[in-house]
């Protein structure tokens, strides 16, 4: 539907092209040289003590507890699951907490079927190609396939350990399918709901093109998770999520610094980079969020499926505060698929500047620092993830015109 010529790939624009491949062999070589060899491989853990791919750790935490029978409901004490993850990891830990629903849990527990390093390199390598196969469903350019899985945020999934490629996947596939695959999107956004603010929009999306039968699915899958997952750990398991999860997030949010703080890229985190008081930050988010919506709402009203979908996938991603590089593949993925056929110029440069940023950003939080010459790394995301969103409607636009 997106890119039905063979002649597409020949246009992509040359000059995003070579500043993406640039930009990606410049983080595998600064990973390679920087990270991994400051780590320790025997051990699979970084000079930090962190088992590698960050956030993986907790996921295994959660399926061992699974297999080890452990009352599912203390994932979301911190005390106790702080305790858990030492005796599972032997020894002290950096501080982590569990921040996903029961229902996940339901889905993951495998992986603790192996060791922990096995069960990264799967669980990274197949979300992966979950996310290529939905990628493909937009038919775009080996060029721009190859830029994403080579982008910052892509390396940023990968050096986190976190779900950026699984949930990338299932937002772009559940917005392909809306018309010719009900059920298929409605399984997809069920699983989204491990990252529930990515689906934020997906209720004005659907309302707005008339899909209530689709919105009853979505609903009745969701129902029957929570379902599974309820009469499987039991219902304190999800009261606890609902009651502590929420104020951890926000406390992690307003307070947390370090590299957590520089991998965020909503206008809350700019402002907090920025250094300002309280309550300016989600000040600065309510009306770039309300702006966003408005901006958003009067895209829907053109009628045109293949700009709802992209611009979905791209407003999604900066229309909550707590998002990170990470969440920003659906973003980027749509501002290369809106420029794919481009050939103006406002819209590349927009899209190469955002590239630059976003490798800056990770450049940052890999090695440590904030500044480099003056050059305030850590700002870097958040003002290119703003530039992606800018380019996804104005490529869309031109295009009309062209």
């Amino acid at each position: 539907m997106f890119s039905d010529s063979a002649t597409d790939g020949k246009r992509w624009p040359g000059m995003a092209l070579r500043i993406g491949v640039c930009c990606a062999l410049l983080l595998v070589g600064m990973l390679a040289y920087l990270y991994y060899p400051a780590g320790d491989l025997a051990t699979f853990r970084d000079a930090d003590g962190y088992l590698f791919g960050r956030d993986f750790a907790n996921l295994y935490a959660g399926a061992c507890a699974v297999l080890d029978g452990a009352a599912v409901e203390e994932l979301y004490q911190p005390k106790a699951y702080q305790l858990w993850m030492e005796q599972l990891y032997d020894g002290w830990y950096p501080p982590h907490s569990w921040s996903y629903p029961p229902s996940w849990l339901t889905l993951i527990w495998p992986a603790c079927l192996t060791d922990y390093a096995t069960a990264f390199l799967l669980y990274m390598t197949v979300t992966a190609l979950l996310f290529v196969a939905a990628l493909r469903l937009y038919a775009p350019s080996n060029a721009v396939t190859l830029v994403l899985l080579f982008s910052a945020p892509a390396v940023m999934s990968l050096w986190a350990g976190h779900n950026g490629f699984l949930t990338a996947a299932l937002l772009l596939a559940a917005l392909h399918w809306r018309e010719a695959h009900p059920w298929r999107t409605a399984l997809c956004l069920c699983v989204l709901t491990i990252k529930p603010h990515l689906g934020l929009l997906i209720p004005i999306l659907f309302m707005m093109e008339g899909r209530w039968a689709l919105i009853a699915k979505v609903a009745l899958c969701i129902a029957g998770w929570v379902m599974i997952s309820g009469l499987w750990f039991g219902w304190q398991a999800w009261a606890e999520y609902l009651t502590i999860t929420a104020g951890q997030q926000m406390d992690v949010l307003q307070h947390w610094t370090g590299p957590f703080l520089a991998m965020m890229v909503s206008p809350y985190a700019l402002a907090r980079q920025m250094a300002w008081a309280t309550p300016w930050p989600m000040l600065l988010q309510v009306l770039c969020s309300a702006a966003l919506l408005v901006w958003y709402v009067r895209l829907l009203r053109r009628g045109d499926r293949e700009q709802n979908t992209l611009a979905t996938a791209a407003f999604a991603v900066m229309i909550f505060p707590y998002m990170f590089a990470y969440d920003a593949l659906p973003l980027l993925a749509a501002a290369l698929i809106a420029t794919q056929r481009f050939v103006r110029c406002v819209p590349i440069v927009l899209l190469a500047i955002a590239e630059v940023l976003l490798c800056l950003q990770l450049v940052g939080v890999v090695t440590g620092l904030s500044t480099v010459g003056g050059l305030r790394l850590d700002v870097m995301g958040c003002v290119g993830a703003l530039l992606l969103v800018v380019v996804v409607p104005l490529a869309l636009q031109q295009r009309e015109k062209v």
